[in-house]
């Protein structure tokens, strides 16, 4: 890269980094160069070449000093720090001992770039991360626009750093044991589990040799580290902003199905956010056990509720509710196609979601944590309200 640019592999370095000193003519020259060559930052790998620029500034005490004053070579000081369990307790004792006296602090970014650079000549480059589906007769996970929308937030981002997302499926001609001898035979130890559409069961998987993150709360195993839209905050700022609009009487409509898959926090953040109101605006939810069954009950439910605007959880009814409410009821989508629609509603970022499930699987693939464990974590990234035209206000008709 840097002999493309025509400068020296210093200046090419400085350039990446943004350095200042560096003219921006010879930036924009180093980073065409990288684009064309392909070459991407490694943000992890950046970081921890920051930390060891810097480290002798903040860590005046070296191993070879610990060395000296436990009386032992610094291959030893080495393995204890490294492996305190490897050496005896007594070349343990004196190596701590040296290192209480000189009040060294081990750096720990400095010791991941050393066990990257002493792992990476032997370590297979891993550059494809599986995207784990499972599918089922006219239901697959492109019916979704969520799951499309994560998909492709997820390849985008695996494309920046340095990877690249491929689809591999758990069906009735591909056992789950054929499918992760075929990952590991490819050398990927990588999995994004995609959401899980009705009608199909869990990922079957045995997870034990890769790194891996789920999207969205649709599927109780595998008890993987996930990423979701926060569905909970977004109910919870839909009416907010429907009550600043005006509307007393808001209504849910949501199927048991989709709730349930989201472990019913639209239905919590609901309840939750009528409890502050009057009694006389509290209405009650509808929902029927499937999508299917709204449309069956929505009349007789309008009837009883009489909501001034509707907050509704299956994207599929969307067109079918704008025929059958009246033209001056609200309409309030939990998932807008996007941030700047014509639909009111919540702008759930799915595609934001699939990015950061892929920084969340590199980072375990960099830290080396493979297999389920115990207690992983959750991100949930925030919905955002979309002010469109479908909630001009009650009383007002809708466009």
């Amino acid at each position: 890269m840097a002999r493309a640019a025509g400068v020296s592999l210093a200046t090419a370095s400085l350039a990446l980094r943004g350095s200042p000193l560096i003219a921006e003519e010879t930036r924009a020259s180093v980073r065409a160069s990288a684009e064309k060559l392909g070459y991407h930052v490694n943000p992890l790998i950046s970081e921890l070449m920051g930390s060891l620029r810097h480290r002798r500034r903040r860590q005046q005490v070296t191993m070879a000093e610990i060395a000296a004053r436990a009386g032992v070579s610094r291959a030893k000081v080495s393995l204890v720090l490294r492996h305190p369990a490897r050496g005896s307790p007594a070349l343990a004792a004196r190596v701590s001992a040296a290192i209480t006296q000189l009040g060294y602090a081990r750096d720990p970014l400095h010791a991941a770039l050393l066990s990257f650079r002493r792992s990476n000549a032997t370590r297979p480059k891993h550059t494809t991360i599986a995207f784990l589906t499972v599918t089922a007769p006219n239901a697959t996970w492109r019916n979704f626009l969520s799951h499309q929308q994560m998909f492709e937030g997820a390849a985008a981002r695996a494309a920046e750093i340095g990877y690249s997302l491929e689809e591999f499926s758990v069906t009735p001609g591909m056992s789950p044991r054929r499918l992760k001898s075929i990952l590991l035979a490819r050398g990927i130890h990588a999995i994004i589990v995609a959401p899980v559409p009705d009608g199909c069961g869990p990922a079957d998987f045995d997870f034990t040799d890769f790194s891996s993150v789920g999207l969205g709360f649709s599927f109780g195993w595998p008890p993987v580290e996930r990423v979701s839209n926060d569905h909970f905050q977004s109910i919870v700022l839909a009416m907010r902003e429907c009550r600043v609009l005006g509307y007393r009487r808001i209504g849910l409509i949501v199927s048991r199905a989709v709730s349930e898959r989201l472990g019913n926090r639209w239905l919590a953040g609901y309840l939750l956010s009528q409890a502050g109101y009057p009694t006389r605006e509290r209405l009650q939810p509808l929902m029927p056990d499937t999508a299917a069954g709204i449309t069956r009950a929505l009349p007789g439910w309008l009837a009883r509720q009489k909501p001034d605007v509707l907050i509704y959880g299956n994207h599929e009814i969307g067109e079918s509710l704008a025929h059958l409410v009246g033209p001056k009821i609200g309409l309030v989508n939990l998932h807008v196609r996007s941030a700047d629609g014509a639909e009111s509603g919540i702008y759930q970022a799915s595609a934001e979601v699939g990015a950061r499930a892929i920084d969340a699987v590199v980072s375990q693939l960099h830290h080396n944590i493979v297999g389920l464990v115990p207690n992983p974590s959750q991100h949930l990234i925030p919905g955002r309200w979309v002010a469109g035209h479908t909630t001009p206000g009650p009383g007002r008709l809708r466009p």
